[in-house]
């Protein structure tokens, strides 16, 4: 537990006003910790309320594509944006692809178009380079650590990203890794209109907080797909081996049977038989005989003929 002194660490230094006579200064002071004060408020509430918001999404969307298709919704809707983007990279972490899309009001995602809008009208089927886009975050390097923020020209962007913020008249990107702790699983990114760019720090502090959720949410959901995948994979191998035991069961039962037929033919006929007969009945009886202890055990053996 956090004892007084160490809260008192933690406490933010005092203005460096604060020792100031001139009282223009004091109330310019007062009033940039006031609005600071706000902020931490607004974020702190925006924080609860993704938490909150995102458990309920859980219960209501239990698959990922629904829970994500709901999370990109609320990004655009309260994030009053046009558009939010799930990246994902592939499990051997050699590449980045568009997940899901959440474009004005609609929802893409390439892996489930059955459960999304027309794959044709997907903004990566239209002028939208995609491909750049992912790339790009695959490669920015201070991107794997932190939130970036790019403006329409940023000259940060490849010069397609730039053309097209151009042509499309759009605003400013935000893009935040989806991390579980030193892992970085994707990114979000939110997309604004050159007339929804005020105020941008709030728009940053929603997607960072929504991001925490959605990469617990993700990891998550891969874990119990994995466990999944073992579990039939272990049902599976349980079901071979019980065919495998059936089928050597029927295989000694039947060399059995085999046997005490050829057996019982030899000592109907006593010596009456044809001698190539009777040595090819004898060989039979043989092979019989030392092939059905192999099927019982469950270990044949392969032989040269």
């Amino acid at each position: 537990m956090t004892n007084d002194s160490q809260c008192v660490d933690l406490w933010p230094p005092p203005p460096s006003e604060v020792d100031s006579t001139d009282p223009e200064v004091l109330r310019a002071a007062l009033i940039r910790e006031a609005a600071n004060r706000a902020r931490a408020e607004c974020m702190a509430k925006m924080q609860a309320d993704v938490v909150n918001h995102a458990l309920e999404l859980l219960v209501r969307e239990p698959d990922p594509i629904g829970f994500f298709g709901a999370l990109t919704k609320t990004m655009v809707e309260e994030g009053e944006s046009v558009a939010c983007g799930v990246w994902l990279i592939d499990e051997a972490g050699e590449r980045c692809d568009l997940w899901m899309a959440y474009v004005q009001d609609r929802l893409y995602s390439p892996v489930m178009p059955e459960r999304t809008a027309d794959p044709g009208e997907s903004p990566c089927e239209g002028t939208y380079p995609c491909a750049i886009m992912a790339d790009h975050l695959f490669a920015h390097v201070p991107g794997w650590k932190q939130t970036i923020e790019y403006a329409p020209d940023d000259a940060r962007l490849p010069e397609a990203l730039r053309d097209f913020s151009r042509t499309m008249d759009c605003g400013s990107t935000i893009a935040t890794p989806l991390s579980i702790g030193d892992r970085v699983l994707g990114w979000m990114t939110l997309s604004s209109s050159r007339q929804q760019d005020a105020g941008q720090w709030w728009r940053v502090g929603l997607l960072e907080a929504i991001a925490r959720q959605a990469a617990l949410a993700l990891h998550h959901s891969r874990v119990v797909e994995r466990s999944r995948v073992e579990e039939r994979r272990k049902a599976i191998l349980e079901e071979r081996n019980r065919l495998a035991r059936d089928i050597h069961d029927t295989l000694a039962q039947g060399f059995a049977a085999i046997l005490m037929q050829l057996q019982a033919a030899q000592r109907e006929a006593g010596g009456a038989l044809p001698v190539a007969v009777a040595s090819s009945i004898e060989t039979a009886v043989d092979l019989a005989r030392t092939g059905s202890p192999e099927w019982r055990s469950g270990r044949p053996r392969c032989r040269s003929m």
